[in-house]
């Protein structure tokens, strides 16, 4: 065992506890035979109250630099987009009702949407934790963005 102890700083909550779990994987347990040598504890430090080691384990080539970058292009993905769906093509319900319709009544009557478009109406930023700059109500529905 080294006699120096060291304070290791990690964001990574769950190694705090790897030396000290009963139970481990085969992969844990190689790491734990190479680091017993070492007169360490492994403390939790959130990445924000940790700002230099953060920095320190983020590759500068590895932050895209506009909104054109390639890396930025799949982080956010719309599987549904309006090319690919049309309200009016959905098929009916068994009971003759198309889809549409349906959709558009439980927006009228269902209480949570009630109560959001409520709040747009009357200009609040969020309700109840939702943000409401992207709401809006038209012609009485509630919608996200370009979304019922």
């Amino acid at each position: 065992m080294t006699e120096l102890f060291i304070k290791v700083f990690t964001d990574h909550q769950a190694l705090t506890s790897l030396m000290e779990d009963k139970e481990l994987s085969r992969r844990q347990m190689r790491w734990v035979q190479k680091l017993v040598d070492f007169n360490f504890k492994i403390m939790y430090r959130s990445g924000k109250q940790n700002i230099k080691a953060d920095a320190l384990t983020r590759r500068v080539d590895s932050v895209p630099r506009s909104p054109e970058d390639e890396r930025c292009r799949y982080q956010r993905t719309t599987i549904l987009t309006p090319d690919r769906m049309k309200i009016a093509d959905l098929e009916e319900e068994e009971n003759g009702e198309p889809i549409y319709r349906l959709v558009l009544e439980a927006n009228r009557i269902n209480e949570d949407c009630i109560l959001l478009r409520e709040a747009v109406l009357k200009g609040e930023a969020q309700y109840e934790g939702t943000k409401l700059r992207d709401c809006r109500v038209q012609n009485g529905i509630l919608y996200r963005g370009d979304l019922l």
